[in-house]
């Protein structure tokens, strides 16, 4: 279970009774969320919780990209068949954003592991690295061949050359 504690989030049991993230704020005054399941508070207020959790600049209203507040950036849903290269071998994209994507493989992917990535264009392949984030292996219901479905990090990829190829790609 992991509390907010202030703008922290620490596992339960490090937060003093006043809600400082180490219990030396005495005077301090703290809103204390326990975060629950699904990344809601005991009362199911999932947007205090973002709040506290990931304060807003100035100006703007904290707006979570995902269910559970951990998205680092938005994704972009691709068409059907959108294909592209990992380490030479063909993979199917199933969404991208500017610093990741999820992917289909025939090839062994594992966490940690480091891959060339290849998305082809009329002028030429977007070339960059990436880091195998997830990968789970899967037996697809229709019967098909097995495959990965792995979660890529994108190493030094162009945010340029990446938003255009979304602004192509997607659904």
């Amino acid at each position: 279970m992991l509390i907010g504690c202030g703008t922290s989030v620490v596992p339960a049991g490090n937060c003093a009774r006043d809600g400082s993230a180490n219990g030396s704020g005495a005077n301090s005054r703290y809103t204390l969320y326990v975060v629950g399941p699904g990344g809601t508070d005991v009362s199911g207020n999932a947007a205090a919780v973002a709040s506290a959790v990931n304060p807003a600049p100035a100006g703007e209203a904290a707006r979570p990209l995902d269910w559970h507040g951990t998205r680092r950036a938005p994704r972009v849903r691709v068409r059907d068949g959108v294909e592209m290269q990992i380490d030479g071998d063909a993979a199917v994209l199933i969404d991208i954003s500017l610093i990741g994507a999820q992917v289909l493989s025939s090839a062994s992917l594992r966490p940690n592991q480091r891959v060339r990535i290849a998305l082809p264009q009329d002028d030429g392949p977007i070339r960059f690295r990436a880091s195998v984030a997830w990968a789970k292996f899967e037996l697809p219901k229709t019967g098909g061949p097995p495959r990965y479905r792995a979660g890529l990090e994108f190493v030094d990829a162009d945010e340029a050359s990446i938003t255009r190829y979304c602004e192509r790609v997607k659904l």
